[in-house]
């Protein structure tokens, strides 16, 4: 896995999102203040956005080379605005969910298949900055070498 293999990720996962939703899709890769970029997008005429979260290890195993991460979290949230009228927060956190479990990122350093954290898929958010948004987080793992 090259230096750069979590944005390679994180940018595949965008990319996908992109062309599948009719939600406007963020990184925080990019110019211009991220919670404007935010804002922006949740006033649109979709009233929501997703945003995909950098990736970042959780578990390495011990004892290889490389690292190996056995455990690599992928976060994407979902934000709505709670005054938008009908919420479609959920609708939203099902597509996204039935999209990238067991999706195949094809790129070298990430072999495996993103799946839905079986723990915790799903955990519902408070925004304090931004008390009128309703947020769910979608956690997704995956494992690769360095």
């Amino acid at each position: 896995m090259k230096a750069n293999a979590l944005v390679s990720l994180q940018s595949v996962v965008a990319t996908y999102l992109s062309g599948t939703q009719d939600l406007p899709v963020l990184t925080h890769q990019g110019a211009g203040d991220f919670e404007s970029r935010i804002e922006e997008a949740i006033q649109s005429h979709t009233g929501a956005c997703i945003i995909v979260s950098l990736p970042l290890p959780e578990k390495v195993h011990p004892h290889l080379p490389g690292p190996v991460f056995e455990s690599v979290s992928l976060k994407v949230r979902i934000v709505e605005n709670a005054l938008s009228g009908e919420s479609n927060l959920l609708q939203s956190a099902e597509a996204v969910s039935a999209l990238l479990h067991q999706f195949n990122p094809n790129l070298k350093a990430w072999p495996t298949r993103l799946i839905l954290n079986p723990k915790t898929p799903w955990k519902l958010v408070s925004d304090r900055d931004a008390p009128m948004r309703s947020v769910v987080d979608l956690e997704f793992l995956a494992s690769g070498v360095l």
